[in-house]
Parts: structure tokens; sequence; C-alpha cells
């Protein structure tokens, strides 16, 4: 593998995010293993400045190929590396031609920003979510850092994505502390008024689940509704669903 290159050998794995009014996956989205499985990281530590683009186009790749062979008909939802991509229309192109030949629609494709802790060019990401969004793929983009206070919610006018993230574990407290609830409250306001479709991730618990339902949250994704898992769509656990279902 030369420093501009990414040959190393790397497999999906596939966690749902379930709608809990329809009781139903919306999507799954492809996280990066080993090729045994191994975790992430294993993957991860290969990455250099100079092959993290190579990289990113590996990964659309692969998800798209996977998804299709499993037989994948809900979205699907793909991590990309914002930093990587210095002519977004030529990448737009690329990814579209690489779904042709997948045989996978378009349509049904939510590309993620990884927050891989550099500063973004907000003007830069605009641009990316603009041009991929008039080729009708879909954009989220993760708030977890508004828990900490850190993160703009005029970002959400600025780049008006799609779909967002918030991870319920960044608000614990959610249940006996009213500031982050506040949060939560805030971000899905937000986005209901501007019908961007707001995740819950990271939901390991009913209780977490039953608080961002109170919030009239739909979308969610954490191990409570199932574990990402290799070379098999994970169906959703019966735990959330039940609940979705008796509690609403």
């Amino acid at each position: 593998m030369t420093s501009s290159e990414f040959s190393a050998p790397f497999i999906m794995a596939f966690q749902p995010i379930v709608n809990a009014q329809t009781r139903t996956v919306f999507a799954y989205e492809a996280l990066v293993r080993g090729p045994e499985g191994e975790p992430a990281q294993a993957i991860l530590d290969l990455l250099t400045p100079a092959n993290r683009p190579a990289f990113d186009r590996a990964c659309r790749a692969r998800a798209m190929l996977e998804a299709q062979q499993l037989g994948l008909e809900n979205h699907l939802c793909i991590n990309f590396l914002p930093e990587t991509i210095f002519h977004p229309e030529a990448d737009i192109a690329y990814t579209l031609s690489i779904a042709r030949d997948c045989a996978f629609p378009p349509e049904r494709l939510i590309f993620e920003v990884v927050d891989t802790g550099q500063r973004m060019d907000l003007l830069h990401l605009q641009r990316i979510f603009r041009t991929y969004q008039r080729e009708g793929v879909q954009v989220a983009m993760d708030l977890t850092d508004l828990a900490e206070g850190s993160a703009d919610l005029n970002l959400l006018d600025l780049l008006r994505p799609d779909m967002v993230k918030l991870d319920v574990h960044q608000i614990l407290a959610i249940t006996n502390s009213r500031s982050p609830r506040l949060i939560g409250e805030t971000v899905a306001r937000i986005c209901q008024s501007y019908a961007i479709r707001f995740v819950a991730e990271g939901v390991e618990s009913l209780e977490e689940w039953q608080a961002f339902r109170d919030m009239g949250v739909e979308l969610f994704q954490g191990f409570l509704c199932a574990i990402p898992e290799t070379r098999r769509l994970p169906p959703p656990g019966t735990r959330c669903l039940d609940d979705a279902g008796t509690r609403a």
C-alpha cells in the first residue's frame, strides 16, 4: 500500500436506525470493520493524510456493494470525511457511478459527516451538502457536541442537512436535569421546523428510548435496537419495537 492508496482489506458492519412510530427499519448505517470483523480502529490506524481520500472512496464502494449483496431495501447511511472532498461535483459523480455499478438506488443514500476533530470549513461543507442534495443524495451530521455547548444551532440553518444525530450518552442526565432535556427538545423542535430528520443515537435503555419518544423523536439507533453485525442486516430487537407499540 503506497502513501496515496488504500488497499488494506476491510468489510462493513451494519446497524439499523429504527422508526419508533412505524416500528420498521428506516436505514442501516455502514461501519468499517477489519476483514475478520476486527474493530474499526484496526483500519483507522492505517490512515494517513495522503490515503484518506482513497479510503473514503473505498468505503463508499464497499458499503454499497455489501448492502446490495445483502438485499438492503432501506436507506443506507455511509460516513464520509469532508476534508477528503476537494471537488464536490466530481466526487458526487464518482459516487453515483459506483451506485450504478452496484445497482444501488442513489435516492436511498445518506452521507454522514464524520467529525475528525479538525476545524471544518463550513462554507465548503455547505457546498458539499448542496451538491449532493441536488443529485438526490441525502446528507446527515452529528450534533453530539451540542451537549458540551460547543456547537451552534445556527449550523442547522446554514447547512440544512436532511438528518441530524444526537448521542443520548452526551445528555445522560436527561431524566433528572432540565438543561440536557432542554437541549434535546430544542434540537427536536428546530429539526421539525426545517423538516430535518432527528436520530437519537447511542440508545441502550428503554428509559433513554422513552425520554426521547416523549420529545417527539421518531428515529433511534443504538444497542437497544441492535448491535452492528457483519455479513448480515441485523433486525431490530423486539424490546424497542414492543415498547414502541405499547407505550406510544
